[in-house]
């Protein structure tokens, strides 16, 4: 199972969440849209409709780059990543998109996973039983 095979009533049957209304982000303070946002979204909006990966490109991707804009760039976004975290209980799979605050000047980072670091582990071993051959 993978993150996309998940509903609401499975997340909460199966890792006890349950939702309630509230703000999620009672402090933030209003910042300005780009205009060059508003104008690309103008004209990117009827091809936004054609499918999942259109939507993507044309709406969520500007968003998100308007975003570090107005956060220079301290956001960081990670797209399409694996994010294997418990395959036990089905949470495996690939993100649209996590975001993460980050220092700018780490641009080259990737978001970790237990998967990521044992295939480092496996790598690593596997480079020190050949050189041991």
């Amino acid at each position: 199972m993978t993150y996309a095979d998940f509903t609401l009533d499975d997340i909460a049957e199966k890792f006890g969440y349950r939702s309630r209304a509230g703000s999620l982000f009672p402090s933030l303070t209003p910042v300005d849209v780009p205009t060059w946002l508003t104008a690309l979204l103008a004209k990117n909006t009827p091809l936004a409709f054609i499918s999942e990966k259109s939507r993507s490109e044309s709406i969520i991707s500007p968003i998100l780059t308007a975003a570090r804009e107005v956060t220079a760039d301290r956001l960081a976004v990670f797209s399409g990543q694996r994010l294997d975290i418990d395959p036990a209980r089905g949470l495996t799979g690939e993100c649209d998109f996590i975001l993460s605050l980050a220092d700018p000047s780490r641009r080259s980072a990737r978001p970790s996973s237990p998967s990521s670091k044992r295939r480092k582990r496996i790598s690593n071993s596997d480079s020190a039983s050949a050189s041991r051959k």
